[in-house]
């Protein structure tokens, strides 16, 4: 049988054990980022859906369970038709702005970041990298 002390003692030590370990992480966390290492990515990466809207009652209850919907409450659902109808035109004009005049955008994107690369080759594949993130982005809202 363990006596209270030994147990004490065997929680003290899983304590300490469990504190180090997150001390060191957040060292080289933090070595990590004075050294300008980039540990998580700018922008994630957005997966664009093709939504087909469904035309029976089945495909729209399988919808509705597939986005999880059937968990929630009428208010939860008032309020995010509200929240979406307003979104909706704001999203939708970013997104017409990226396919409307996509070099604006590019202009814009360089204006903002070339101090950062001096070579014009490194500028462009950046400005392009992040204009694809961002279109990709108003696509998937």
């Amino acid at each position: 049988m363990i006596n209270i002390k030994e147990k004490l003692n065997n929680m003290y030590n899983w304590t300490k054990a469990k504190i180090k370990t997150i001390l060191i992480t957040l060292g080289i966390i933090g070595v990590a980022m004075a050294a300008g290492t980039q540990i998580i990515p700018k922008h994630p990466v957005h997966q664009v859906i093709d939504w087909q809207k469904p035309t029976t009652i089945e495909g729209w209850a399988e919808d509705v369970k597939k986005e999880s919907l059937h968990f929630k409450h009428d208010y939860q659902l008032d309020e995010m038709e509200i929240s979406h109808s307003d979104k909706i035109p704001r999203v939708q004009e970013n997104l017409d702005k990226f396919t409307a005049c996509p070099e604006c955008i590019k202009w814009g994107l360089s204006e903002q970041i070339k101090e950062e690369f001096p070579k014009k080759s490194d500028l462009r594949k950046a400005v392009d990298e992040e204009f694809e993130s961002q279109l990709a982005y108003y696509k998937w809202k």
